[in-house]
Order: structure tokens, then C-alpha cells, then sequence
């Protein structure tokens, strides 16, 4: 049967070495997670935007790292969502397919656009 790390069999000298050496470690734990506790969260991207990304992206006029930065991250509205989800399965480089279906997510982006504006 194993022994815990810390147990009160221990001696006092070894639960204090062995606090000094999982504390900095917990600490670093932390850390971490807060750090990337933002990137946890979806993304608030206005169906502007995500058409945007979708344009650029077609007409190879986006950064070199706008692509990535938007199939990687996932967005809160629904909807855009899914959108970023089929345009993340696309295969690159793009053939006629994946054109034809970039134009069709590009369509579906802009008829959100115009929901939302019929809305307002």
C-alpha cells in the first residue's frame, strides 16, 4: 500500500521540504490557468466579422495568421459558430469544392447580417 507524500507519520523537517516543493508548483498551476482562462471562453465576434474573416480569406487578402486565429478559436453565437466549424473542416490549399463552400458560408454570414439588422 502506498504512503500519502504528506502524513503525519512524516517528520516535521520532511512536510516542510515537501510544502517548500509543491507550493511553488501549485503556484505555477495557478498561474497558468489564469493566464488562459480568456481563451476558454467563445469568442464575442459580430457575424460582421466573421464574414470579414470568410472574404479575406477567399480573396487571400487576410493576414497571415487571420485564418488561424479564427477556426482555432470558438465563437459564442451560435449560429457563427457553426459557420466557423464547416469552414474549419475545409481543405487546404482549396479546390473548386471548398471555393464553392467558403462562397456558401460567406452567404450564410451575410443573411445573418441582415437578420440582425431586421431586427434592430
Amino acid at each position: 500500500m502506498r504512503r500519502p507524500l504528506i502524513n503525519d507519520d512524516n517528520p516535521w523537517p520532511v512536510k516542510v521540504i515537501m510544502f517548500v516543493v509543491l507550493a511553488p508548483v501549485l503556484l505555477i498551476f495557478l498561474v497558468l490557468k489564469i493566464v488562459t482562462l480568456p481563451f476558454e471562453r467563445p469568442m464575442q465576434r459580430s457575424p460582421d466579422e466573421v464574414a470579414r474573416y470568410l472574404r479575406d480569406f477567399l480573396q487571400g487578402t487576410g493576414g497571415p495568421w487571420d485564418w488561424d486565429d479564427f477556426t482555432s478559436i470558438p465563437i459564442a453565437h451560435p449560429r457563427l459558430e457553426d459557420l466557423r466549424q464547416r469552414a474549419m473542416v475545409l481543405d487546404l490549399p482549396m479546390a473548386d469544392d471548398e471555393t464553392a463552400t467558403l462562397k456558401a458560408l460567406i452567404a450564410e454570414a451575410e443573411m445573418i447580417i441582415e437578420d440582425q439588422r431586421a431586427s434592430t
